[in-house]
């Protein structure tokens, strides 16, 4: 009868622990000033995925340094999944720049969108 309750108590508990992803706002950031063309489709991809995960997605527009400054708060942001970078020249300026602020390893590709880096 212990075996059963504990095991009762395990599934349950299981259960309440697992927070389905998302469970706050996700931020979307673009290296992109607002109203061009990276910022529209920015939008729009957005759009899509607080329709597909239900959640709200905010576009937050990180322009200049040719989107470095973009890529190095999204470096820097809080490694939980929510913070989204959206810039396409991101692995052009490992290229062109000595210091850029971040390395390629300040991004996680745990519990990723495909095609978009988290951080």
């Amino acid at each position: 009868m212990r075996a059963l309750a504990a095991a009762a108590l395990i599934l349950f508990s299981a259960a309440a622990a697992a927070q389905g992803y998302p469970n706050k706002p996700i931020r979307l950031v673009v290296g992109y000033p607002p109203g061009g063309s990276g910022d529209f489709t920015t939008r729009l991809i957005a759009d899509e995925l607080s329709k597909d995960l239900g959640a709200t997605v905010i576009v937050e527009n990180k322009a200049g340094a040719g989107g470095s400054i973009a890529s190095e708060f999204v470096a820097r942001s809080v490694a939980d999944g929510y913070t989204i970078l959206n810039q396409g020249n991101h692995a052009i300026a490992r290229n062109l720049y000595k210091n850029l602020g971040y390395d390629q390893k300040d991004f996680i590709a745990e519990n990723s969108l495909p095609g978009l880096l988290l951080a």
